[in-house]
């Protein structure tokens, strides 16, 4: 493999994640010499009816955020489409030096790109220096088997595998499983770890895997790249490499290992320098297995979490020192995280929280502004100000009916204007609360 694939375990619209795609697009262009030719492919979400929607969104995440404009490849639907059509959306597929599929039904993926050679045209771009980056529900069709997440998490299925597009196992002879959203904390109470799976059926599908296949576990917010030789891990988590129920490699973020020692630590055989030089990939080597990490129970989701936590403590420190600059602040940073998560693709409540406490702050600063906590001589300040000088400068050019015009309108309000040989002065009755 002379390009690169890419894991993400979740995360791949959210900020968390803007670092690594601009690395991975720059060094796309450095390997094939050229401006990338990135494009989309919205199969896993293409039965939903808010498709569209989505691919919006995540145009507009890499568009403003990336700075890279991506093209749809519209296969939403392959056994709809002709012969020929097929086979041009198919050479998209193969001229894009990256390549990226998210978030929706690992099943309804794998039913339509099983109707065409789309691993074949996937293998060909990271064969041709390109890098295929499969995120969330893409990332699970990567491995030899695939979770059907929905038809067991949501729909009450058995658990059960399914043939997956062993993409990874094409790209480095790994023959493996991959499970993102390993670290999923949603559940609360009870245990979503491994994709919705929890440790009780995981354990259970791990004994009806061939002998040898292996699990390879990517957190959330966090990408596993395989580029040549080397894996490295970037993100808030880590990636794993289990085997029978014991975790036999960790490599965290900020880790780089040589992809040889991934492939043989299912056996717990990875060397004890793994990871040397790069600060903390732990293995089996020299003692038992590692257990799966346990259960977080409340653990925040997602870094949104946390943000929304810190801004809300700003908020409200801001509000006990009566400091209502600060506390418009942590406001208007509230808004602003709420944009720069609205492409997050992950079905959850934390936009809905968030919002919800945008609302709050909002309904706050009105009350506190009616407890007089706001100096509103300095809030309607500037507005006076502007005003001023829009008359100024209609008395400079004698235009005096509309000079005298706005001072009545002025006065009206309550705001005193008195021409001075120093200047205009104003002052303000303030009008009771």
């Amino acid at each position: 493999m002379t390009g690169a694939l890419v894991l993400m375990g979740s995360g791949e619209t959210t900020p968390t994640m803007v670092t690594t795609h601009k690395r991975l697009l720059a060094a796309v262009a450095e390997r094939t010499g050229r401006a990338p030719t990135a494009r989309l492919l919205n199969t896993p979400y293409g039965f939903q009816e808010n498709a569209g929607e989505i691919t919006a969104k995540a145009q507009q995440y890499f568009s403003h955020n990336v700075e890279q404009d991506v093209e749809l490849i519209d296969l939403a639907d392959v056994e709809s489409l002709g012969g020929a059509e097929r086979e041009r959306r198919l050479d998209a597929i193969r001229q894009s030096t990256w390549l990226f599929a998210g978030p929706g039904s690992p099943t309804y993926a794998l039913r339509q790109w099983s109707a065409a050679p789309v691993r074949d045209a996937m293998v060909e771009v990271f064969e041709a220096g390109g890098t295929v980056v499969l995120a969330s529900a893409a990332a699970v069709t990567g491995g030899s088997h695939a979770i059907p997440v929905y038809e067991v998490y949501k729909a009450g299925q058995d658990a059960h595998w399914v043939d997956g597009l062993d993409l990874v196992n094409a790209a480095v002879s790994w023959p493996c499983v991959v499970i993102p959203h390993f670290d999923n904390a949603e559940g609360g109470t009870h245990d979503t770890r491994f994709c919705y799976l929890g440790e009780r059926r995981l354990r259970m599908l791990e004994g009806e895997l061939p002998e040898g296949t292996w699990i390879l576990g990517v957190d959330e917010h966090t990408a596993l790249i395989i580029e040549g030789d080397t894996v490295s891990v970037e993100g808030r988590g880590a990636a794993y490499v289990r085997y029978r129920g014991q975790i036999m490699l960790t490599i965290p973020a900020g880790t780089s290992v040589p992809a040889a020692d991934v492939a043989s630590a299912w056996m717990g055989s990875a060397p004890d320098d793994a990871g040397a030089g790069t600060g903390g990939a732990s293995t089996s080597q020299g003692g038992a297995p590692a257990a799966s990490p346990e259960l977080a129970v409340g653990a925040a989701s997602s870094p949104m979490v946390e943000q929304l936590a810190d801004l809300r403590t700003r908020f409200d420190r801001a509000l006990v020192d009566r400091d209502a600059d600060e506390a418009v602040a942590a406001t208007l940073d509230t808004q602003a995280l709420i944009r720069d998560w609205s492409g997050d693709s992950l079905d959850s409540d934390e936009m809905d929280r968030a919002v919800a406490q945008l609302r709050g702050m909002i309904t706050r600063l009105g009350v506190l502004a009616a407890e007089g906590m706001h100096d509103h001589r300095q809030l309607v300040s500037p507005l006076i100000e502007t005003l001023l000088h829009v008359r100024d400068d209609a008395r400079s050019k004698k235009a005096y009916e509309v000079a005298d015009h706005i001072r009545d309108h002025m006065d009206a309000d309550g705001v005193s204007v008195k021409d001075t040989r120093e200047g205009t002065e104003w002052e303000w009755d303030e009008p009771p609360l």
